[in-house]
């Protein structure tokens, strides 16, 4: 027995073993939970904090970033299948908790015209106005160029000036 136990080999078959059977509890996770699958997809866009969310922490329990992240991952069908309407329910969900990043994309699918919705540059003013209010760079310059422009809005040179100054001063490229 004590022979046995001191043969190196018997280490590395119970190291494959344990391997293996960490393998098979993986894939049968991974085809019967979908938080996995998720959680994998993200990993491989490298969203490491949101692929620990996505597997780990219970859909009802999801961060507005979360929601905003997987939608994301939803409207641009990378990795997972795309899936639009789950996508536009979570951005909703995610722009009602004051997510800036969710008030941004739904802000550009009105502007757009896309996710089913309407093209209507007021209601894409309202909501991207609100992202930048709330921090979103990109939104900033979205709404200077709104401003200066006159888009979803009255013209407003002063407004655009101080959304474009905003804008750079934290660290958008496209502001100046």
């Amino acid at each position: 027995m004590i022979k046995f136990l001191l043969n190196p080999n018997v280490y590395w078959r119970a190291i494959g073993l344990l391997l293996t059977f960490t393998l098979i509890i993986l894939l049968n996770a991974s085809i019967n939970n979908s938080r996995v699958i998720k959680g994998f997809a993200a990993i491989q866009m490298g969203q490491y904090k949101l692929s620990y969310h996505l597997m780990f922490d219970r859909e009802h329990t999801w961060s507005p970033a979360t929601k905003s992240g997987y939608a994301q991952m939803l409207l641009r069908g990378e990795y997972i299948a795309q899936d639009i309407p789950q996508a536009k329910k979570l951005l909703y969900q995610a722009a009602k908790d004051c997510d800036t990043t969710a008030l941004n994309e739904i802000g550009l699918s009105y502007f757009k015209g896309d996710l089913g919705n309407e093209k209507d540059f007021v209601k894409a003013f309202d909501y991207i106005l609100l992202a930048s209010m709330h921090g979103h760079q990109d939104a900033m310059a979205h709404v200077a160029w709104m401003f200066a422009n006159g888009i979803g809005t009255e013209r407003d040179l002063p407004q655009a000036l101080y959304w474009t100054a905003i804008a750079g001063l934290k660290g958008n490229a496209y502001a100046w």
